[in-house]
C-alpha cells in the first residue's frame, strides 16, 4: 500500500470492552478508519458457540469497508 501513497496505521488494540469485536468497532470509530485489513479465521462450530468469532462479528457489523484473508 506504500506504494501507492496510502497512509497505514498498525496498531495492536487490547480487549477493553466486553468482547474483542467491540474493541475494535470502538477503535474503528475513534480513529476515523475508512478501511480495515484483517486475516479472517474460523474455528469449530462449538469453539464458536462458547467464545464467539471476532471475524463473523465484524463482518455482521463493521461500519466500513473492510479486506479479510485467510
Amino acid at each position: 500500500m506504500a506504494r501507492h501513497r496510502i497512509a497505514t496505521v498498525t496498531e495492536r488494540v487490547l480487549p477493553v470492552d466486553v468482547t474483542a469485536a467491540n474493541s475494535l468497532l470502538r477503535f474503528i470509530a475513534n480513529e476515523n478508519i475508512s478501511l480495515v485489513v484483517a486475516d479472517g479465521y474460523g474455528h469449530s462450530r462449538l469453539g464458536e458457540w462458547a467464545y464467539g468469532g471476532v471475524t463473523r462479528d465484524l463482518l455482521a457489523e463493521i461500519p466500513v469497508c473492510c479486506l479479510f484473508s485467510h
